[in-house]
């Protein structure tokens, strides 16, 4: 290797388990999105948003429900195997992509070296060819929180800090590092050595980092409560009824998909039944009788998994991993500023520690989990896992207030 050379691992989304497994990851993408959809328009119909969605949009909603009703009506005898399969290959994968994420045997090398001419060289372990730049070709270092995805299933395995050369429009990823502090030290020195600005991506604050300068914040107050104590600033998560609507909503599409297919499996037997009285004679299908029941008892018994060994399985399942889920976002999150120390605090447990005299200008890193930043020049830790937008712009305004701009980061 050329002397100069930077050597590191990137993980490469490498997909575990078995390749028979996609076609039912594709047919497992499809119900996805149709639950994702469903969710986001019950959300809209929850929080006064109905002028989001046309008459058509709606009427394309009701289609598609009918279809896939359809479908569960003619395929009721066998669509508890269905599932329980496909749970059984999906912990499967999921242990693969676990074991592989683990031994690192998902992360593939990458190489950037200098060459004679003056250019540089980046090469992917694996690939033939080679990506070439000239130093002024670089126009910043990039800093970027990635999802890690594993498995034929691309379930998110982890998160890091990746650091890239921006090269105007495509990047050069480098460095792949856990700790944000890590990987900002090395972001450092590799801008210093291509003699660019360091900046993190899709944030915002008041430092050299952020990559939008935000002067003003506008948020919905109360989600945050902020005390002062002998010795420095408490801010914790408060509730309230709008943030309680959104971690629910987060809880639910984090953990809820496998409860949304079985919670309404039996409701669109019925209706697929119902559908197929007025479609079934085009195609020959036989139709029966149908007996629509609508007192409350009856509603209510097609959600009841006590009936069926099987169901109550997969029901128990599905709970379990949506208080999972819960029981993680509604940790309380706490951060404490003192005189020397600047400290994270999780359910009570403390999650980060830094100097308060040190620390840099706080950054809002945005994207499907958020985070906020926070540095002192050796250590950083994040905070997530608030209660939506309003949580981490109210959180931002008030550290904004009470730490003063500083040169950032390790």
């Amino acid at each position: 290797m050329a002397e100069g050379a930077i050597r590191s691992s990137i993980h490469s989304g490498t997909t575990a388990g078995f390749a028979f497994l996609r076609p039912v990851v594709r047919v497992r993408d499809a119900v996805k999105a149709v639950f994702d959809k469903t969710v986001e328009m019950m959300w809209g119909e929850l929080m006064g948003e109905e002028d989001r969605y046309s008459q058509l949009d709606h009427l394309k909603a009701f289609a598609v429900f009918s279809a896939l009703s359809l479908a569960q009506y003619h395929g009721r005898g066998w669509s508890d195997l269905v599932v329980m399969a496909f749970i059984l290959l999906w912990a499967v994968d999921h242990y693969l992509a676990r074991r592989a994420f683990a031994f690192g045997e998902c992360r593939r090398e990458v190489t950037l070296s200098p060459e004679p001419d003056g250019q540089w060289a980046w090469q992917r372990e694996g690939e033939a060819s080679r990506s070439r730049f000239q130093p002024s070709q670089a126009k910043a270092v990039v800093v970027a929180r990635v999802r890690l995805l594993g498995g034929a299933f691309r379930e998110v395995m982890g998160a890091a800090w990746r650091v890239s050369v921006d090269l105007a429009p495509s990047e050069l990823p480098v460095y792949e590092e856990e700790s944000a502090a890590e990987a900002l030290r090395k972001g450092r020195e590799l801008a210093g050595m291509f003699r660019v600005p360091l900046k993190v991506r899709d944030s915002d604050g008041r430092g050299p980092l952020a990559s939008m300068e935000v002067m003003k914040r506008s948020f919905s107050a109360g989600t945050i409560v902020s005390s002062r104590e002998a010795g420095g600033w408490r801010f914790s998560t408060r509730w309230t009824v709008r943030s309680l609507w959104v971690c629910v909503r987060s809880v639910v599409e984090r953990a809820g998909f496998l409860l949304f297919v079985l919670g309404v499996m039996r409701l669109m037997t019925g209706f697929g039944a119902f559908v197929n009285l007025f479609v079934g004679p085009y195609f020959g299908w036989a139709t029966g009788t149908v007996v629509i029941d609508l007192r409350p008892e009856a509603i209510l018994g097609l959600f009841n998994p006590a009936s069926d060994p099987v169901d109550f399985a997969e029901f128990c399942l599905a709970v379990g991993l949506l208080l999972h889920a819960g029981w993680r976002l509604g940790r309380r999150k706490t951060l404490v500023i003192e005189d020397d120390r600047t400290l994270f605090l999780v359910g009570g447990r403390i999650a980060g520690c830094l100097k308060t005299a040190a620390l840099a200008p706080p950054l809002c890193v945005r994207g499907p989990d958020p985070v906020i930043l926070l540095a002192d020049g050796v250590q950083a830790f994040e905070i997530e896992g608030l209660h939506g937008d309003d949580s981490y712009e109210e959180l931002m305004a008030a550290l904004e207030e009470r730490i003063p701009a500083r040169p950032a980061g390790p």
